[in-house]
């Protein structure tokens, strides 16, 4: 996110941290935690230039972004030797 909005990505962190309360299926999570992270906290206005500053394309772009990265990381996980998977539970 810090690549894709540099100035939404600070208050990803945060967003996050609140998201979670919510109890959302992880994905669910992520993706709201980054549609929150575009919007000024001080006029709460949405600033997503290049989503025409419309919510429902930003979510779904947020949404492909996320799931792409979930089946990348399970895709490491599936290639990744057992053995290195046992030494990081350590």
């Amino acid at each position: 996110m810090s690549i894709q909005a540099r100035g939404a990505f600070p208050a990803f962190g945060q967003h996050l941290k609140v998201v979670r309360q919510r109890n959302l299926k992880p994905v669910a999570t992520i993706v709201e935690a980054r549609v929150r992270s575009f919007y000024n906290p001080l006029n709460g206005q949405l600033e997503a230039a290049g989503f025409d500053n419309n919510e429902t394309v930003l979510r779904r772009d947020q949404l492909r972004r996320t799931r792409a990265l979930e089946r990348k990381v399970r895709d490491i996980k599936l290639n990744m030797p057992e053995a290195m998977t046992v030494a990081n539970r350590r």
